[in-house]
């Protein structure tokens, strides 16, 4: 995988980008912020200004589905009968949280 490879996690095809490109494979996956125009959006820390647009840092031992279960996470919807997880990712409620959603879309995370 080229390692700045970007898969939107809004795109309704996200799984299966995934899936094609790292198979069953683990490793580390980064969920940044992009602007409009696809680059990277700064992120104001504690030290100064993030231009890396990094806001989570996981690992996992099957990234597809770790890379899924983000997304699902990351919803509006998460949590709505149907659409929730036996592993629910961490960030959902840290991204779901009204100081987040003030600041960042999912449509921006990738």
């Amino acid at each position: 995988m080229d390692k700045d490879e970007i898969f939107l996690i809004s795109d309704d095809c996200f799984y299966d980008k995934i899936a094609e490109v790292v198979g069953d494979s683990s490793g580390v996956y980064k969920i940044r912020c992009l602007d409009k125009n696809s680059n990277y959006k700064s992120i104001y820390r504690l030290l100064g200004e993030d231009k890396s647009g990094v806001i989570y840092i996981g690992s996992s031992k099957l990234l597809k589905h770790r890379c899924s279960e983000a997304k699902k996470a990351c919803s509006a919807a998460y949590g709505e009968q149907g659409y929730t997880s036996l592993s629910p990712h961490q960030c959902g409620p840290k991204f779901n949280s009204e100081r987040i959603k003030g600041r960042f879309h999912i449509n921006e995370f990738a």
